[in-house]
């Protein structure tokens, strides 16, 4: 049995964490360009998290 191909193996593992970085650049500035994130004002934040967890329990009531 031949021995796994650790240089080959550890190339996907570049590839897969260098599209998730990108992944998460993408998501994180679409969430700020929305106002949906605020990372440097977390008071601003915090009202975001509030509002949405309020419209999450009221979704949850309607049905």
């Amino acid at each position: 049995m031949n021995p796994p191909n650790w240089v080959a193996y550890t190339a996907v593992l570049k590839e897969q964490l260098a599209d998730a970085i990108q992944t998460h650049t993408e998501i994180s500035d679409y969430m700020v360009e929305m106002s949906y994130c605020h990372p440097a004002d977390l008071s601003s934040q915090f009202e975001v998290d509030l509002t949405a967890a309020q419209t999450a329990v009221n979704l949850g009531e309607k049905q």
